[in-house]
């Protein structure tokens, strides 16, 4: 595999995570939360189970692991596998805690 140099690579898609994170903060916060109040834990249960099944049909049995494994060597090769370089360090909210 041919890869860009780690900083090529992360300006190139930096813009599609800047249009996601209003996208993901509006489903974590008010559409999934919805959900669950709206749909009964069972249904939930049966939802999930038909999304793993259409997925074995799809991809195979193994593909969801195959494909994560891929993507972590992706990571890897960029230099971003390693999420702690990317989470802010944050002190104690307390004084003296």
């Amino acid at each position: 595999m041919t890869t860009a140099a780690p900083s090529t690579a992360l300006a190139t898609i930096q813009p599609a995570f800047t249009d996601a994170e209003p996208h993901e903060a509006r489903e974590d916060t008010v559409i999934f939360p919805a959900f669950r109040q709206a749909v009964p834990v069972a249904e939930i249960a049966d939802l999930g189970q038909h999304f793993a099944d259409l997925e074995r049909q799809q991809f195979g049995r193994d593909e969801f692991s195959a494909m994560t494994a891929r993507v972590a060597g992706i990571e890897q090769d960029l230099g971003i596998y390693d999420l702690s370089q990317f989470t802010p360090q944050v002190g104690p909210f307390l004084p003296g805690a």
